[in-house]
């Protein structure tokens, strides 16, 4: 009577501790975080902030490429003979 009840509450919880324990240590894992991340993204698109959107992702692709460019130029050791470097540089590849 009384012990049938107890032996039946803890399988139960024996049974509901297991599948728990597995979603809790699921995004442990490095696939976990992949398969958890790619869920939340295909079902609540609207969940990440938008910095964490593809399209701003790429647009600051393109921005930090653009200032690699602007910098380049600067950074060619200074003075007439950086500058002629990158002259002769932008000739050679003109040429076929």
């Amino acid at each position: 009577p009384q012990e049938t009840k107890i032996l039946r509450r803890i399988a139960k919880d024996l049974v509901t501790v297991v599948p728990a324990v597995v979603i809790l240590l699921i995004p442990l894992t490095p696939l976990g975080h992949v398969l958890v991340f790619s869920f939340i993204q295909r079902f609540f698109p609207d969940f990440y902030p938008s910095q964490f959107t593809e399209e701003r992702q790429n647009l600051m692709t393109m921005y930090s490429s653009l200032t690699e460019r602007r910098e380049l130029p600067e950074s060619g050791g200074g003075g007439a003979g950086g500058e002629a470097a990158g002259a002769a540089a932008e000739e050679a590849a003109d040429c076929p």
